[in-house]
């Protein structure tokens, strides 16, 4: 197992995730913005239920920003 640093923008987040998936699998992974700040917010899951919590935000008009 290895461990992986990438930054990505929010608007490519859903692509990279789904290559990431391709890639690595289904593995579980951390997405974390705005560290050491007020709005900080870390999302823990498996890969392919952190591409359905993104997809359901975008969806709900409360999309990664």
């Amino acid at each position: 197992m290895m461990t992986g640093v990438w930054f990505d923008t929010c608007l490519r987040i859903n692509n990279t995730l789904t290559v990431m998936q391709e890639v690595f699998g289904n593995r579980k992974i951390s997405i974390a913005r705005e560290l050491t700040k007020t709005y900080e917010e870390i999302i823990t899951d498996e890969l392919n239920n952190v591409i359905k919590i993104i997809e359901k935000r975008e969806k709900d008009n409360n999309p990664l920003k």
